[in-house]
Parts: structure tokens; sequence; C-alpha cells
């Protein structure tokens, strides 16, 4: 039979923490949060090795305490702006301790902007609607967007935009472990996040 461990919501809150001086929460007061590109390493106990790090010289900092927990639901406090140190597109990140050397977690992440009329998107990219509905598209057939956006889907579907190949594939409200509102890193500019929530596993 294969394995199918899963924890009660008591159990998972317990392990998130108060806060004070137990579980999680404590452990990532004051962290900083640092975004990578390249392949992610099997968790936060490997070293980095040839990954770029995009906030090298001014990490995120998260707040003290990081925020408040329901049910093994972290929903962070406001975290202090880092900086962009290259270009480029991150596809994890890792948050350390205060220390900032104490690897705690590793995640992915998505970056993605807001859809445009007559764009050329390419593979890959990622977009939300102009008016949010929760769900996050994935370009899977590059192209050039058309003067309107098309009705988005919202049931794991594909969609075609404009009258050319482009076509935006649903890929729900949460595809990555964090998703940043920017299609890729700037040298230079502030690296901005309003929100953030992090979920325990249900299940491991």
């Amino acid at each position: 039979m294969a394995r199918n461990l899963t924890l009660a919501n008591a159990v998972r809150a317990a392990c998130m923490g108060d806060g004070a001086n137990n579980g999680l929460l404590p452990l990532l007061a004051g962290g900083k949060l640092h975004f990578y590109d390249g392949t992610q390493p099997a968790g936060p106990d490997t070293a980095i090795t040839t990954q770029n790090d995009f906030t090298a010289s001014t990490p995120l900092t998260l707040p003290s305490p990081a925020g408040t927990q329901a049910n093994g639901v972290l929903t962070y406090g406001t975290v202090v702006d880092g900086v962009w140190s290259e270009d480029g597109v991150p596809t994890w990140f890792r948050q350390f301790k205060s220390d900032g050397t104490t690897a705690l977690i590793d995640g992915t992440v998505g970056c993605y902007a807001i859809w445009v009329a007559a764009h050329a998107y390419s593979l890959g990219d990622w977009i939300v609607p102009t008016t949010s509905n929760g769900h996050y598209y994935e370009c899977t057939t590059a192209g050039t967007s058309g003067a309107s956006q098309p009705e988005w889907p919202t049931n794991g579907t594909t969609v075609g935009d404009g009258a050319g190949a482009l076509v935006w594939t649903d890929r729900g409200t949460q595809p990555f472990d964090m998703m940043l509102g920017v299609p890729a890193a700037v040298s230079g500019v502030p690296v901005e996040l309003n929100s953030m929530t992090l979920t325990l596993p249900a299940a491991a």
C-alpha cells in the first residue's frame, strides 16, 4: 500500500507554532528571504551551488513575529522590501533565520504579469486577467494577444487569445508556492511582496 500519512489541523497548527517559543513561527521571525534561478535543491539542508541569488545584497526581511497562523496556514505580516541584484527570472526561494545563514524553507516561485492587449507572449509566460478571478494562466502556445482579453476559463482548460496562435492554459489558484507580481527581476528595482501565505502540507 502507498504511503498516505495525513495530519489533523490541530497537529499542523502545533507544528506551525504560536510565535513565542514553539514550532516554525519563532524560527521565521526577522528571517531573510532570497530568490534564485536554476534547479531547486533537494531541500534547505542542501547547499546552493551554481544558482544565481537575485537578492544577494538586499534580501527581503520577514517581520517579527513572522505572522499569524490558523490550522497550519501562516499568513505573513508586513515584509520589508528587498532589491533585485540582477536581471532574470527567479524559479525558487529560500527562507533563512534572522542570521541569514540558517536555511529553513525552500519553495517554488512563479513570476506573472497582468494581461495586456497586442503583446507578444512567449511560451512559459504567466499572466492574470486585468480583473483578477483568482486564477493564473500559462502561455502554452506563443503568440500575440488580441485587442480584448478572452473569456478566462477556471476549470483547468485552455483558451485562445486574439486571431493568431496564442493559447493560455488555466493553472488554478496557486500553481507555485509563491507568486510574484512581476514578469522578471530587474536589477536595482525593489522587490515588493504585498501578501504571502505558507501552508503546511496536510500529508507527507
